[in-house]
């Protein structure tokens, strides 16, 4: 993961892809201001495949975009299940005003950002804190999409916040 590859060419798309689908993490360039703050653009993040099992609320994925075969990295910020297992998911990025299209996991899902380096400094995206902030960005996000899902997300903050105060 040493290498660093700059690019969007449907290529580097490609091996990208290739890469995590055979379990080896990639470090890239982000583009773009979708994710700002929390991914600026040309910010170096590091991708890494996970198992659908483990996905959660708050985590910011890589996924193949359907129509455009791009890879996009957005929060994830709803997760559907059939028997304990994601079968649709619900992204979006921080600085959007609209959440992704749904996306099919099994297709889709390259893997998650576990690390972003700014100023010289890597960002442990897995670390307690950094987890806590991801669950509430996704619930603010879950809440400005989805406004009648009001009870929900205070439910979901509340549940959060009585796990970290005990």
């Amino acid at each position: 993961m040493k290498s660093i590859v700059k690019g969007s060419s449907a290529i580097l798309r490609e091996l990208f892809g290739e890469l995590l689908k055979e379990g080896k993490g990639i470090r890239f360039q982000a583009r773009g201001c979708s994710m700002y703050p929390s991914i600026r653009n040309e910010e170096f993040i590091t991708v890494v495949p996970v198992e659908l099992t483990e996905l959660k609320v708050g985590d910011i994925l890589a996924f193949q975009d359907k129509e455009s075969k791009k890879i996009v990295v957005h929060r994830l910020i709803k997760i559907e299940k059939n028997n304990r297992v994601p079968s649709l998911l619900i992204s979006a990025g921080d600085n959007l005003s609209s959440p992704d299209p749904p996306i099919y996991p099994s297709e889709y899902v390259l893997g998650k950002v576990i690390r972003v380096e700014r100023d010289g400094k890597e960002i442990n995206l897995g670390s307690k804190l950094n987890r806590i902030q991801a669950y509430l960005k996704a619930c603010v996000l879950l809440f400005r999409f989805y406004p009648n899902g009001k009870r929900r997300v205070i439910s979901r903050v509340s549940r959060l916040l009585l796990r970290v105060l005990r």
